[in-house]
């Protein structure tokens, strides 16, 4: 069970908290963590002030103005879809939005709660990170290095293991998400690598934020304790600022006990104090009309219960640690009324460290670093004939350090780098009034591999008010980490320095349809090739590990799902999804992809749309028929049953949650 607590100040944040519910080595690497931290921080107690609304969403881009018909759900607009603020309907791809209203309704502690709402999405958990599945896709080993996160339009993917966290890794409070945009399929059109299987764009609060603080504190199972501090403030000039930060601490569960057939010694034994978790979240961001920065630290470490890799069973010694941090520096411009420029820099930083115990040999450590920085040169223009243009440059150079060794005896580090550049370009042609074609590309050149070419091209109906058609053909590509190309340990792990980016072609039909006001039913096809994935696999002739690019998966998949929110204040989704992912080599279904999967949610207010109650409901993100995800790795077994409140005119939450 879970208890939150939300307290706000000041009058102006009261009178914005009613309308918003109206509307519905390692020296350098710790050097660096600490510049880092200290250059978010620095954002906190700044003079300074906030950044303009058309660029980013959150980091220069806001959405459109609120109104009283917001009430009744209107279409929802995104930005991660075409790197422009748009709406749902007119974006390129399937789009799914969770609001900040979800998030406080449905009481989603973290970006990962949200997916599992999602059609199509699976969200497993091996009591260390959340690893999300698409469209019936997840192979073992993977830690979600085919979903590109964004915050505020910003990749936070690192490219040691290309890994970003939808758990508390990830570092971005869930008290200061506006809205989280979900855009199906690939999108290296846009994106380039990473951008394989689906975008997450986390928008940060702005607007809904300023005069004011808010403080929330949690309480839950397992000992589970937790406080967040969301402040914002309209400066003098119009300077805009709003700073967030969290800490989160669990004992985890005590008792703990696993399956080990074939270890004897492990096998049933209950292990206690293994399970912890300890999490610290910063962020801030300034912005002044076309100007925007913002920045972002957060660590976690998570106790390892299951003590991987053979370590010693029940030593609370055994941990993995993350680090990351990013701050991004953006000015937009607008010299003419149908033309936009933005140009942009950023600086990231993440670390990964885990620690095994081996009794008589002593503590094994194994290290990943990425520290990159780069660049964005955008344009967007109207043109005549109904043209909308979008067109960038990037930059990104990236110096990795990869370590494995016994603490006793030294790091034994080596380091890498490499440096990536990329032009995109897409159109979107009004047609017709009620047809809209969509057509783009984008070329990536990584030092380190071929340049890759990635299309899109797509056809948008709107034949009657409320009712969208898409068929879209896209591709995507990822390269190979550093990790899965130079991570050799000497003992179990072989290096390989011949593999290549993965691709996958993808060709998708929605039908979205207004049932009623606030209400939208939607259907999806989808058919994925993907070709080249690398995988771990054996080496009979180096007797150890490998990565190789040994895997082709061919994907057929229907998703339906009605979600929205009525009059009466009722708000809910349900969602089911078939999904046939099937080995290329003709091997049969894919393993670890669960061939139906069901997700509903309902929210019914109890009192003046302050108090709600959420129904049991029997599946959320619940695999129903096939190979489902294996039993143990934390896909819930069954919806909540939960009692949240907004009391005292907006001054107090309480969220219960069993």
């Amino acid at each position: 069970m879970s208890i939150f607590l939300r307290k706000e100040f000041c009058r102006s944040c009261f009178e914005s908290s009613l309308r918003a519910h109206e509307k519905t080595p390692v020296k350098r690497s710790c050097r660096i963590g600490v510049i880092a931290f200290l250059l978010t921080g620095s954002l906190w107690f700044s003079p300074w002030p906030g950044r303009n609304c058309c660029a980013a969403p959150g980091a220069g881009s806001e959405p459109p103005a609120v109104t009283e018909d917001l009430f009744f759900e209107e279409i929802p607009v995104v930005y991660a879809a075409s790197k422009r603020i748009q709406s749902a309907r007119e974006a390129p791809a399937s789009v799914s939005v969770v609001t900040e209203e979800d998030i406080r309704r449905f009481g989603y502690r973290t970006v990962g709660d949200a997916l599992r709402s999602l059609a199509g999405f699976h969200v497993s958990w091996d009591r260390n990170y959340d690893k999300v599945g698409v469209g019936g896709v997840w192979i073992p080993g993977d830690y979600n290095t085919r979903i590109l996160i964004l915050v505020d339009g910003h990749a936070v993917n690192e490219q040691w293991s290309g890994s970003s966290g939808v758990d508390r890794s990830l570092g971005i409070p869930i008290e200061l998400v506006h809205r989280i945009e979900v855009v199906r399929g690939p999108a290296s059109t846009m994106y380039g690598t990473d951008a394989f299987l689906a975008v997450v764009n986390i928008v940060t609060r702005q607007e809904s934020l300023l005069e004011g603080t808010e403080v929330t504190g949690e309480l839950g199972s397992f000992d589970s304790r937790g406080a967040t501090v969301t402040s914002g403030y309209e400066l003098a000039g119009g300077w805009q600022w709003v700073g967030a930060a969290s800490v989160f601490q669990s004992d985890g569960d005590d008792g703990l006990s696993f399956t080990f057939p074939d270890d004897p010694a492990r096998n049933g034994v209950p292990v206690d104090g293994v399970d912890y978790e300890r999490a610290y979240q910063a962020f801030s961001s300034l912005r002044y009309k076309g100007f925007s920065v913002f920045g972002q630290y957060g660590t976690r470490k998570k106790g390892l219960p299951t003590a991987p890799y053979d370590a010693d069973f029940g030593d609370d010694e055994n941990y993995t640690l993350d680090r990351r941090a990013f701050v991004d520096v953006s000015q937009s411009v607008s010299p003419w009324e149908n033309l936009s420029l933005r140009g942009r820099m950023f600086f990231d930083f993440y670390r990964f460290e885990d620690n095994l115990k081996y009794s008589g040999e002593g503590t094994w450590k194994d290290l990943g670093e990425d520290l990159w920085w780069g660049g964005e040169l955008m344009v967007q223009a109207r043109l005549f004939g109904g043209n909308e243009l979008v067109a960038g440059f990037e930059y990104s150079d990236h110096d990795l350090e990869d370590a494995s060794f016994y603490i006793a005896e030294g790091p034994n580090s080596a380091d890498y780098s490499f440096h990536v550049y990329s032009f995109y370009l897409e159109d979107a042609w009004q047609v017709f009034e009620k047809l809209r074609a969509i057509a783009g590309f984008r070329y990536d050149k990584n030092s380190l591999y071929e340049g890759q070419f990635s299309p899109r091209a797509g056809v948008l109906v709107f034949p009657r008010p409320g009712t969208t058609l898409k068929l879209l053909y896209s591709e995507a590509f990822r390269s190979p980490s550093i990790y899965e190309r130079f991570f050799d340990d000497g003992t179990d792990f072989a290096a390989n320095p011949a593999i290549e980016p993965e691709r996958v072609r993808s060709v998708t039909f929605t039908v979205e349809q207004e049932v009623f006001p606030g209400v939208t039913a939607s259907a999806t096809y989808v058919h994925n090739r993907l070709e080249d994935l690398i995988v771990q696999v054996y080496n009979g002739g180096l007797d150890r590990f490998q990565y190789q690019n040994a895997l082709d998966i061919e994907t057929d998949g229907v998703q339906i799902g009605l979600e929205g929110q009525t009059v009466w204040g009722l708000r809910g989704f349900a969602n089911l999804s078939y999904q046939d992912a099937r080995d290329g080599s003709g091997k049969g279904r894919l393993a670890n992809s669960p061939k139906l999967l069901a997700n509903a949610g309902l929210s019914v207010p109890l009192w003046r749309q302050k108090v709600f109650f959420l129904p049991p409901h029997p599946f959320r993100g619940q695999p129903l028929h096939g190979r489902s995800v294996p039993k143990g790795l934390g896909l819930p077994e069954g919806g909540p049953h939960a009692l949240g409140a907004d009391a005292l005119e907006g001054f107090v939450r309480l969220f219960f949650r069993v």
